[in-house]
């Protein structure tokens, strides 16, 4: 056995894997899709009219996009919990905006349909801002920085994005809105919750 093939046995055997199933079914003649997770949740996905659908629900690349940002958002809640310094190591509010992607659409729409495509149908880029809001005014904007950093490479469906040859285009700054009485409290209940959750039963 090579050293290659003995490292990546090796990593395997190491291997912590997270397990995500889910059934779908799109019937009646339509591209709506509707999925139920082994969790117990239902996700919907429809087409826009003018593309054979009823645009009754998002469509499969806006829950791409929704699922990207809804990971980014919990991963950087468990990275700044364990990079910044306690007690302001906490998240008030994370907020995305200008969230873009494009795509040629010939990958997916040329014709004759037996003919390969002269582009890929995979997303080009996808672009954003992320306001990120502590819930201390001591963090500052290269903290927001490394924080955005380390998120990038630890999302997992960021990383699936880029290891397939998606561009993830994301600013990372710092939310300077004050603070309120409230936002201050929420954040140090967070804390208290977390902590009471990971404390080893006795």
């Amino acid at each position: 056995m090579s050293p290659s093939s003995r490292a990546l046995g090796a990593a395997a055997s190491m291997a912590r894997l997270h397990l995500y199933r889910l059934d779908a079914v799109a019937d009646a003649g339509r591209p709506r899709c509707r999925a139920q997770t082994n969790t117990g949740h239902e996700l919907q996905t429809d087409l826009p009219r003018a593309a054979g659908g009823e645009d009754a629900f998002a469509q499969p690349v806006e829950m791409l996009l929704a699922a990207l940002v809804g990971c980014k958002a919990a991963t950087a809640h468990f990275v700044a919990r364990h990079l910044w310094p306690r007690p302001h190591n906490r998240i008030v509010r994370i907020e995305f905006s200008d969230v873009q992607a494009a795509r040629d659409e010939r990958g997916a729409l040329h014709l004759p349909i037996h003919e390969e495509a002269p582009v890929s149908a995979a997303l080009l880029y996808v672009q954003g801002v992320v306001h990120v809001r502590p819930s201390s005014m001591s963090i500052s904007d290269e903290d927001v920085l490394a924080l955005g950093a380390i998120v990038e490479r630890r999302c997992p469906v960021a990383a699936s994005l880029a290891q397939g040859g998606v561009k993830l285009e994301f600013q990372w700054r710092l939310d300077r809105t004050e603070l309120t009485a409230a936002d201050t409290y929420r954040g140090q209940d967070r804390a208290a919750e977390l902590e009471a959750a990971n404390k080893p039963k006795a």
